[in-house]
Formats: structure tokens, C-alpha cells, sequence
């Protein structure tokens, strides 16, 4: 059920990264946001297993240690329903620009600690 669980979750991330166009998604938005309800409809992995809801879907983003996605309403409430969803970083999806609402840093807007991650194997030397 575990390795299940995870499938479920990484084709839910490359879906809303990667695929929203040949998902036939729609609703998504430039800052890659999609409507709950039609993703839903357009992914059938989703609901080929019991054991995935809404509440499902914002606990494993809660646990994870990845912050892959983002929720509208953003509420700590695992019980709310989930309106909009969408993958926080790695689109490919030209029409998404995540860079258009995120803050970028300067010397002038340098937060005391800033912390980025990556998997090790995306590391150069």
C-alpha cells in the first residue's frame, strides 16, 4: 500500500507539472493552479484506489518532505476540501510562470536565512 501511496503521489505531481495539456485540464491557471473537481475527472488514477481523497491528498503533502503542492483554501484543516491544486516547483508547461508571484531574492529582499533543497543527485561538482 505504501509503494502504491507514493506512485499515486509522483504522478500527481507530474501530472500538474508536465501533463495538465494532454490531461485535457483546462481550468489550469499561469501560476499553474487547476480545479480540483476537474482533476477528479480527468484522472482516473486517482480514484482506481479507495484510499485516495481530498483528505488523503493534503495529509501525504503535510507528511511529506517534500513541499510539492500548494492548496486553495490554504488551511492546516486535513478535512477541507481542496478547490484548487497545484505542484509548487519543476513545471514544463510554458504557459505556467511560477516567477511571475514568487519573490525573488536580492540583496535588498535577502531574508536573514533562506534554505534550498535539492535531491543529491542534481548536485555538480
Amino acid at each position: 500500500a505504501l509503494r502504491i501511496s507514493f506512485l499515486i503521489g509522483e504522478k500527481l505531481v507530474k501530472t500538474l507539472r508536465h501533463h495538465c495539456i494532454e490531461t485535457h485540464l483546462s481550468s489550469f491557471t499561469r501560476e499553474g493552479w487547476v480545479d480540483m473537481q476537474e482533476l477528479w475527472a480527468n484522472c482516473p488514477f486517482l480514484s482506481d484506489v479507495n484510499f485516495v481523497t481530498e483528505r488523503w491528498i493534503r495529509h501525504m503533502a503535510h507528511v511529506s518532505r517534500k513541499a510539492r503542492f500548494d492548496f486553495l483554501p490554504d488551511t492546516p484543516d486535513l478535512n477541507a476540501p481542496i478547490e484548487w491544486i497545484r505542484a509548487k516547483q519543476g513545471h514544463s508547461i510554458p504557459y505556467i510562470h511560477l516567477e511571475d508571484f514568487s519573490v525573488q531574492v536580492t540583496l535588498q529582499t535577502l531574508p536573514e536565512v533562506a534554505l534550498h533543497a535539492t535531491a543529491h543527485v542534481n548536485v555538480q561538482h
